[in-house]
């Protein structure tokens, strides 16, 4: 049980890494995702310099931040289908069952106060699959 759990959330949160890094790049080249409604904030973006590096643009950093922001539900999705295949490794290590709970503990919290309810319930179900498998 605690290998399908874990697996179950590897799978959910990487799928939401992927996502967000499809949509990313997607927004590239056609922003339609992480933009606002209103375009002319993001034609505002693009003529905003930022303070600490004149040369860089808001919605260049915008879509680097979101970028970077995917590859940490993917890597944590890749290292709980580790887990899955190493059960044993997972069960006898504190240092990594702590880990595996904090980190969508985090982004749940994160997640309640500063995104939309997608986000929300994917990582409660993450969260939920993970604290199940720790407690098996």
């Amino acid at each position: 049980m605690t290998q399908i759990l874990l697996a179950t959330a590897g799978i959910i949160i990487l799928l939401m890494g992927i996502g967000h890094f499809v949509l990313t790049v997607r927004d590239i080249r056609k922003p339609t995702s992480f933009t606002p409604v209103d375009d002319s904030i993001r034609v505002a973006m693009r003529g905003a310099p930022l303070r600490f590096s004149r040369r860089l643009e808001l919605w260049d950093a915008w879509l680097g931040f979101n970028l970077s922001h995917s590859m940490g539900p993917i890597i944590f999705g890749i290292a709980l289908l580790y887990g899955a295949q190493h059960v044993a490794a997972f069960r006898e290590s504190v240092f990594l069952q702590s880990a595996a709970v904090l980190i969508p503990a985090v982004y749940l919290a994160i997640a309640i106060r500063f995104w939309f309810r997608g986000p929300v319930l994917g990582i409660s179900i993450v969260l939920l699959c993970v604290l199940g498998a720790v407690l098996l």
